[in-house]
């Protein structure tokens, strides 16, 4: 097992889990109690298949005009201020342990699903640096060992530095994630079945260009699994 999963795992023995909506204790292995699993379901109609976003048909009229390059889209909530404050405390403020819950979250939605492997968005080396963790990469991992699909570590990688998504128009997003992801030469993924994970999906950009390089290395597949969507016009 690896040393940090080791390590949360005798922390979660010591300190019982509790809820990542509530905080307070679940009185079971779960992170999120019976009572926020009731009060705060997410209810999946009326919601574009590709995106997320609002509509009243199966693909919104925005994602009808772009080229999307994954298969499917799953989110588990939309990017409300709740959702919102717990995934900037978990990937700027260095509170990890959230990535029990979001795993979770994810975990519920996409456990009927099937893959051949699961591929974190990547980070860069010094985003890496800066915050210490992917947190996708603590995501995908653990949701490895729940739906027994391996992780494939290392398989797309970021190579280029630019600055983070949420600091950039919407205008400029698709710009700059242009060929700064490439596949790595550890894994035969041609033919295969990818299960790609990220945080937020917003423009979009981000994830459609890691499903474009990977459908370029002749992926047959690709599924996306984000936390939260924000509902933003003029995506991809």
């Amino acid at each position: 097992m690896d040393k940090f999963f080791l390590l949360e795992t005798i922390m979660n023995y010591i300190f019982p889990p509790t809820c990542g909506f509530c905080e307070e204790i679940t009185g079971s292995d779960s992170f999120i109690c019976e009572d926020c699993k009731r009060i705060k379901k997410q209810e999946y109609i009326n919601h574009c298949c590709m995106c997320g976003k609002v509509c009243y048909s199966e693909i919104c009229p925005e994602c009808r005009k772009k080229k999307i390059y994954y298969d499917k889209f799953f989110f588990c909530y939309e990017y409300n201020e709740d959702i919102k404050e717990k995934i900037h405390r978990y990937k700027f403020l260095g509170e990890k342990y959230y990535y029990h819950f979001f795993t979770e979250m994810l975990y519920e939605r996409l456990k009927n699903e099937t893959a051949d492997g699961i591929v974190a968005v990547p980070i860069s080396h010094e985003r890496m640096q800066e915050r210490g963790y992917n947190q996708c990469e603590l995501i995908a991992k653990k949701l490895s060992r729940m739906l027994k699909i391996p992780y494939l570590k290392g398989a797309l990688v970021k190579v280029v530095h630019n600055e983070r998504q949420s600091l950039q128009t919407f205008k400029l997003r698709k710009e700059s994630v242009k060929n700064v992801f490439q596949v790595a030469d550890i894994y035969d993924i041609s033919g295969k079945k990818i299960l790609l994970i990220d945080d937020i999906l917003a423009s979009g950009s981000t994830v459609n260009e890691c499903s474009r390089i990977l459908k370029q290395a002749k992926v047959k597949e690709v599924k996306v699994g984000v936390i939260a969507v924000s509902h933003i016009l003029n995506r991809l």
